[in-house]
């Protein structure tokens, strides 16, 4: 997945990988196993992963700066979610 970042044409490149995929062989080729992308995702499986972003994001926009440097490195809304409450309930 490519993802602009907004600048003057600069652009950050993030692969995001979703588990493995058996690539079967050929006649000149051997199977070998390669990183599932996602364009291999189902539309089901897309549109999950669309609404983890939106949610991760809404999530990450509401936290205080001290909080959101201790959790931006989480990709996944729950593992954000899961770490903001762990957070909170130690205050």
């Amino acid at each position: 997945m490519v993802r602009d970042s907004g600048g003057c044409g600069g652009v950050v490149v993030e692969v995001m990988v979703f588990g493995t995929v058996k690539v079967p062989a050929t006649p000149t080729t051997l199977a070998y196993t390669r990183d599932r992308t996602y364009n291999d995702l189902t539309n089901k499986e897309k549109i999950s992963e669309a609404y983890d972003i939106r949610a991760t994001n809404i999530v990450l926009q509401g936290l205080p700066p001290d909080v959101y440097t201790l959790v931006n490195h989480h990709k996944v809304a729950k593992e954000i979610w899961d770490r903001v409450k762990l957070l909170i309930e130690g205050t």
